[in-house]
């Protein structure tokens, strides 16, 4: 009985896995602009607008430290663009 638990358990966390994971490259296609299949430093920001309108966060100086921090942060391989891997967070 605990192993059928188990694997129903297993079975619904992939699902959802599938799913978060097909929305975020359904997001990441979106805000991919040039359809490229990457993301440049210009779609990264206008992404991150949209962070910085939900958190009110007006100031320029902030948000372009904000943008630069976070491009660095996920641009694995210093490439100047972000796979859909490196923008998910699956490097």
């Amino acid at each position: 009985m605990m192993k059928k638990f188990s694997l129903i358990v297993f079975t619904l966390f992939l699902a959802l896995s599938f799913n978060a994971h097909a929305d975020k490259y359904d997001y990441f296609k979106k805000i991919d602009v040039n359809n490229n299949q990457l993301l440049d430093k210009a779609e990264f920001a206008q992404h991150m607008q949209k962070y910085f309108n939900k958190k009110a966060i007006t100031d320029k100086s902030l948000q372009q430290k904000k943008i630069d921090y976070g491009f660095k942060r996920r641009d694995g391989d210093s490439d100047g663009q972000l796979t859909f891997a490196e923008f998910s967070g699956q490097k």
